[in-house]
């Protein structure tokens, strides 16, 4: 029997859940302050509600965080490491949005619409 069609427990889930949250908070224990600051820095002058630029920050905030660590940590091997995350091979493919990218290679001397 194939381990793909075997379900998932709710343990596995949340052990799955856990490492997840531990890769991340790392990341985030590091890089919070600096990127509050900065955000910080620049809403604090607006002339708005405190309430307002409190929320204003925290979301901001945690956009920056989230897209650093989606677009940039994720990707880059060295900075993977200094985050305590394991580094990942080229030749693995890796699974985005539930679909396996996988390269085409072009052969000579065929045409694309041949390959089909």
């Amino acid at each position: 029997m194939a381990t793909d069609t075997i379900p998932k427990t709710e343990r596995q889930y949340y052990v799955e859940w856990l490492r997840i949250i531990h890769i991340i908070s790392v990341f985030l224990f590091h890089l919070h302050q600096p990127v509050i600051i900065v955000v910080g820095y620049f809403i604090i002058r607006w002339d708005i509600a405190v309430l307002l630029k409190v929320l204003l920050i925290t979301f901001t905030s945690f956009a920056i965080l989230a897209g650093l660590y989606w677009l940039v940590i994720r990707r880059v091997n060295f900075l993977r490491v200094i985050f305590g995350m394991k580094m990942v091979n080229k030749e693995e493919h890796e699974l985005v949005s539930g679909l396996v990218l996988i390269p085409v290679i072009a052969e000579p001397n065929r045409s694309f619409s041949e390959m089909k």
